[in-house]
């Protein structure tokens, strides 16, 4: 088992790529060059590196396994669907991942839930909706991923709103536990990552939680896993995102309870991936 995990959320722009055939092609042979060429992993084997790319670059990367060395990290995609197979039109089967090399998913993470908030609240036309439907929702995914030997990233954390009202906790227990609810003990302990994003503090120059708190919330996140009868709960990685950069991440890794973080927009610049990952 890795000591640190740094997953990258590759949201590659199709529109700042250029609308070429082979645009995004070229966009991530470059990206990967720049992260051969800085060393990405660098010599710590305790730490695990996921890449976690769109569907429609997964099966590219694949091919890529030799060149780019994927024995030294995992290829990971942003989505799976709840079902194996049937008549589901732009689903993408566990089956499917498995066969693209795939060995990581991401589930939860906040900018899903924002568009599945948004489908729900203009459905009914006010926003005190049941969250816990898109967490069950969420649910199936996981245990579908985990019946395909398929590790789960799941995303968890508050909007602004929930923070401003003390919703935090309440938020989270809800999402922990109608996400994680009558899962395998074993494949919680073997194949989930948690990663926490508060999520009112994601986006380019907005504030981040201070120490204290992203220290509070790891701390709630594993004691609601102990009150769901998740013993191991001190076992298990979680993750902070919202706002990693190399600036900061001595700072959060050196937080207790914190065992590597999931990057956005700063992965997509191989020199601070390499200065977050090899954080001193």
């Amino acid at each position: 088992m890795e000591r640190e995990i740094f997953g990258a959320n590759l949201k590659l722009n199709p529109v700042s790529c250029g609308e070429g055939k082979l645009s995004f092609q070229y966009s991530l042979v470059n990206l990967f060059n720049d992260y051969a060429n800085n060393g990405i992993i660098g010599d710590d084997v305790g730490k695990g590196i996921i890449f976690f790319a769109p569907f429609t670059h997964l099966d590219f990367l694949n091919s890529f396994q030799g060149i780019f060395d994927m024995n030294k990290w995992k290829l990971g995609s942003q989505g799976v669907s709840k079902y194996v197979s049937g008549a589901h039109t732009s689903e993408i089967s566990p089956v499917w991942l498995r066969q693209l090399g795939v060995t990581d998913v991401l589930i939860g993470h906040s900018e899903v839930r924002g568009e599945y908030e948004d489908l729900i609240s203009n459905a009914i036309g006010r926003d005190n909706y049941c969250s816990f439907v898109i967490d069950s929702f969420f649910n199936k995914q996981m245990e579908n991923a985990f019946n395909h030997n398929l590790r789960v990233t799941y995303c968890v954390g508050e909007t602004g709103g929930e923070k401003e009202n003390g919703k935090t906790l309440e938020v989270l227990k809800r999402q922990i536990y109608s996400g994680l609810r009558g899962l395998n003990s074993r494949d919680l302990l073997d194949k989930l990552i948690i990663a926490y994003e508060p999520r009112w503090a994601i986006g380019g120059g907005k504030p981040i939680p201070t120490l204290d708190e992203i220290e509070q919330v790891h701390t709630q996140i594993r004691g609601l896993l102990r009150e769901r009868g998740y013993s191991n709960s001190e076992e298990l990685r979680i993750l902070y995102g919202g706002g990693m950069n190399p600036d900061n991440v001595k700072g959060i890794m050196g937080i207790e309870g914190v065992n590597g973080g999931l990057v956005g927009s700063a992965c997509l610049d191989a020199g601070k991936f390499f200065k977050i990952v090899n954080y001193q």
